[in-house]
């Protein structure tokens, strides 16, 4: 009989007063091991290159894409408070153990590093305030230990400030990791079922898996691509996977594209999860706008259907992300759908059978298996090919109304689902989809509702 996984537990650890002063890496992690939750990200290439998902300047700055490079002009700044570089701190707590968190940063130059912690319904928190000067070779370290082990809630980012009148600062890299390694004997199987028609994307999607099975950490957790029929399920293929003797696995659509650092990053979380049933899944971003979410996991409506989730958050607006970020770290009722679409999961403990096919029974088999999903802040994969999500196009009740310069009533016996988004005088859109919330915080100024009907749009008088 085989003894219980031992439990993993937080370190006791309690940095100083001090530590979160910037120093090298050498004076702050010398021999211990780390592994990076997260790397600072310019774009991803052939998924999202809008810069305002990945950063934001104050003032003026150029990015170099081929070398990683961000040049800072004198007193210009750098920030990444966006949904690329947000730091969700609090879904890697809920899921994984972070033994520290440190940020590291290289880079030339002399400037001004601020940290910052901002979580739902509060003001920012400004954690560190330090002026350094920047190597090329060697990482500033901040410590942020101490947040990971008495706040770990709502996201981080942090800014950067170049004090210089006359020289330009470089940021080469920047990356948040904490103590540990990854798990040793975790095997990789990366679940692509064959497309049902084939198309030009189908072998940029393959050729990027066995592009990134090729790199350091591909190799480290002996990743491979298994392709299956086109009609396989989900559930069959993460079974086949486990049958081959992989420990975990990343099933995704064959129109799925991700970039590197999302594969990085789901290796580290699988690494890291606290136990077999953690998942991790990943956003769509808007097709139309790739500053704006698409939909951030999938939940049911009032009639049980799939429905995108915090569809039309702009990704650019940090009080957004982090609303988003908030939200989905508190919620104990884990409404988000498991999507066979991508998800990374532990192959241990795994349901050998679903009822019925497509997202639902895919999600209703793991559910009941005792599996949790989690979304963490710059989790992207583009699907090409995937329809709208919500099926039927949201029509302006506004629009209806006042071009005939009507007033009147909707037939309701056509009306799917109702939004309301409401502005802000913080800038923030709160969009309540089910109707049974209330609004805190800000003077409302402004009212828009959207109505979505099965047919076409009719307007009784």
């Amino acid at each position: 009989m085989t003894s219980a996984p031992a439990k993993k537990t937080r370190s006791a650890t309690l940095p100083s007063a001090g530590s979160a002063a910037s120093r090298s890496f050498g004076q702050v992690l010398a021999g211990q091991p780390t592994v990076t939750l997260q790397h600072m990200v310019l774009s991803q290439q052939g998924v999202c290159t809008e810069p305002r998902v990945f950063y934001n300047f104050t003032d003026r700055g150029w990015v170099s894409e081929s070398t990683k490079t961000v040049f800072l002009p004198p007193k210009a700044g750098l920030q990444t408070d966006t949904f690329g570089n947000m730091l969700g701190l609090g879904n890697w707590a809920r899921a994984c153990l972070l033994d520290g968190l440190f940020l590291a940063i290289l880079g030339s130059g002399t400037v001004e590093i601020k940290v910052f912690q901002a979580v739902s319904g509060r003001s920012p928190e400004r954690l560190v305030c330090e002026v350094v000067e920047l190597s090329p070779g060697d990482e500033t370290v901040i410590d942020l230990s101490h947040v990971a082990l008495l706040s770990a809630e709502g996201a981080l980012w942090f800014e950067l400030t170049n004090c210089s009148v006359d020289d330009t600062a470089t940021v080469t890299g920047a990356r948040y990791l904490t103590r540990g390694r990854i798990e040793p004997g975790l095997k990789l199987a990366l679940c692509l079922p064959k497309a049902p028609e084939a198309s030009p994307g189908d072998d940029l999607v393959r050729e990027r898996l066995r592009l990134w099975a090729g790199t350091d950490l591909g190799r480290a957790v002996s990743a491979e691509l298994v392709e299956t029929p086109s009609a396989t399920p989900a559930l069959a293929q993460l079974n086949k996977a486990k049958a081959d003797g992989f420990s975990h696995a990343v099933v995704m659509d064959p129109t799925s594209l991700v970039d590197r650092e999302t594969l990085d990053r789901c290796v580290v979380f699988l690494s890291q999860a606290r136990g077999p049933h953690s998942a991790l899944g990943a956003a769509v971003l808007d097709k139309g706008d790739n500053a704006m979410m698409g939909a951030n996991g999938m939940t049911r409506d009032l009639h049980d259907k799939p429905m995108a989730n915090y569809q039309g958050a702009d990704l650019s607006e940090a009080l957004q992300v982090v609303e988003m970020e908030s939200e989905l770290a508190a919620d104990t009722e884990d409404k988000l759908l498991f999507q066979p679409e991508f998800l990374a999961l532990c192959l241990k403990n795994l349901p050998k059978v679903q009822a019925g096919e497509g997202m639902v029974a895919f999600d209703e088999a793991l559910r009941a298996n005792g599996h949790r999903l989690i979304h963490l802040t710059g989790m992207i994969a583009r699907r090409d090919s995937v329809e709208n999500l919500d099926q039927h196009p949201a029509t302006p009740l506004q629009a209806q109304i006042q071009p005939l310069g009507l007033t009147g009533f909707m037939p309701f016996s056509d009306v799917q689902r109702i939004e309301i988004a409401v502005k802000l005088d913080n800038r923030f859109p709160f969009k309540d989809q089910g109707l049974g919330r209330g609004l805190e915080g800000g003077r409302t100024i402004g009212v828009v509702v959207h109505v979505r009907f099965g047919a076409q749009p009719r307007l009784g008088v």
